[in-house]
């Protein structure tokens, strides 16, 4: 697997539920063209995993499980090599299907409406 990158220990809030993640992979940014063919960006974008919102998921619940009981992946501490090899076999299987957020139009449109109103002048 190439082009992702995996981030713990510095949450994001979900997209789903708003709750900070418990990591998040930096997914390489693909898109559909009208002729039905993929093709890829130059970027990448964020995808995090959610301990509630990704428990019932085929692909992420069984690393948002494991992550749970061993907080040592987003905290720091020391973490057991049979943990690691755990851990680097969960993260393969989610990372093909992890979910990145989609902006709707609507939303897109009422960020674009807020910046040009000036909320989002710091």
């Amino acid at each position: 697997m190439t082009g992702f990158s995996i981030v713990a220990g510095k949450p994001v809030g979900c997209h789903r539920c708003g709750q900070q993640s418990a990591l998040a992979a930096w997914v390489p940014h693909e898109w559909q063209r009208e002729d039905g063919s993929w093709t890829t960006g130059g970027g990448r974008r964020q995808a995090p995993l959610c301990q509630t919102c990704d428990l019932t998921d085929p692909h992420a619940g069984a690393l948002a499980l494991f992550l749970r009981f061993h907080p040592e992946f987003t905290t720091g501490g020391e973490i057991a090599e049979d943990a690691l090899a755990q851990f680097s076999h969960l993260v393969e299987e989610w990372l093909p299907h992890a979910k990145v957020p989609v902006v709707s139009d609507e939303d897109f449109e009422a960020d674009i409406a807020a910046w040009r109103s000036g909320e989002f002048d710091g």
